[in-house]
């Protein structure tokens, strides 16, 4: 279900879902009572919507399905990607953060990622959670990511994200065999073997976070 204030965005969001498989858009909505409404009626799998949904705020729509405890999950799809706003969103139940800088590949990821029962942040915002870590204290593991070069946490948050070496290598112009190197070493330091515990890893520390 799409939920944004502009047709334009609903639009644009729409036809980038047509034809995805296993992607249905069930119902639209421009306002909070509308969307509620709708996610009582058609219980979506997912909402899509933005921090700003009229005067009110997307994280409301999570906060509703997290009280009745109702399998909807909510993606917010923002321009705001500051640690704050990312934080709150995810204390308010928010299943994915995308920016609105992502590109129809990583929407989609985010989408499958979310309907696997992981949570999803674009990549920079992954970036601030380790550095956050980094500086906190209470960390559960705060001298292994202290050990981690800013490359590697770059590196290991892409490769969370499902981007392949020769992906990361493109994104970051550096060869794949760097990026390789890079990965190898973050994962040892970790006490990571696969990327099945580098993805737990990254849900277990937005989960804490």
């Amino acid at each position: 279900m799409l939920v944004d204030e502009h047709e334009i965005v609903r639009l644009g969001m729409r036809n980038l879902l047509k034809g995805a498989e296993g992607i249905e858009v069930v119902g639209e909505a421009e306002e909070k009572q509308t969307a509620l409404e709708h996610i009582d009626q058609h219980h979506p799998d997912v909402v899509i919507t933005g921090m700003v949904i009229g005067t009110t705020s997307g994280l409301e729509l999570a906060r509703y399905a997290t009280r009745h405890n109702l399998r909807t999950r909510v993606v917010i799809f923002t321009m705001i990607d500051d640690h704050a706003s990312v934080l709150e969103a995810l204390q308010s139940g928010v299943a994915a953060y995308v920016l609105k800088s992502a590109d129809a590949e990583e929407i989609l990821r985010a989408l499958r990622c979310v309907l696997m029962g992981y949570r999803y942040l674009s990549p920079p915002l992954r970036n601030h959670i380790l550095d956050a870590y980094c500086r906190t204290a209470a960390a559960p593991v705060p001298a292994a990511l202290a050990e981690l070069t800013k490359r590697e946490r770059e590196i290991i948050a892409l490769a969370a994200d499902g981007l392949t070496n020769g992906q990361i290598g493109t994104q970051l112009h550096i060869s794949p065999r760097t990026v390789e190197g890079h990965r190898s070493s973050a994962m040892r330091k970790l006490g990571l073997s696969n990327r099945v515990e580098l993805v737990r890893f990254f849900v277990e520390l937005e989960q804490r976070d």
